[in-house]
């Protein structure tokens, strides 16, 4: 679909030539970040890593299917479990409050510094 505000990046969100693109078009602005693509623990901890340097202090980085309930073979859960070990400068956000059911309640990670 084209839409002026919209550009799209053909290719797998954890290439390094893609990232490097989306930080292109990104630098200066102000950066809140959505991940939804392949579910697996290492693609998603790989998104996590490759984008989280692109989120501005107070913005959120979002992975999305990310609960704690959530029955798949899809991993999500795990890998922002992991990524927050090793990232202190993001907190997880509870949204429980702001959403009656939401199937990315544990995947909401706020950039703090």
């Amino acid at each position: 679909i084209a839409h002026p505000l919209l550009t799209q990046i053909t290719g797998s969100s954890i290439d390094p030539q893609v990232v490097a693109q989306v930080a292109e078009i990104v630098a200066g602005g102000r950066v809140m970040v959505t991940l939804d693509s392949d579910h697996s623990r290492k693609h998603v901890l790989a998104e996590l890593n490759a984008y989280s340097k692109l989120v501005t202090p107070g913005q959120y980085l979002v992975a999305e299917d990310c609960w704690t309930r959530h029955e798949t073979p899809y991993e999500p859960y795990y890998a922002v479990e992991e990524f927050l070990a090793n990232n202190p400068n993001y907190r997880r956000v509870n949204i429980e409050k702001q959403f009656i059911f939401a199937v990315t309640r544990d995947g909401w990670l706020r950039r703090m510094r």
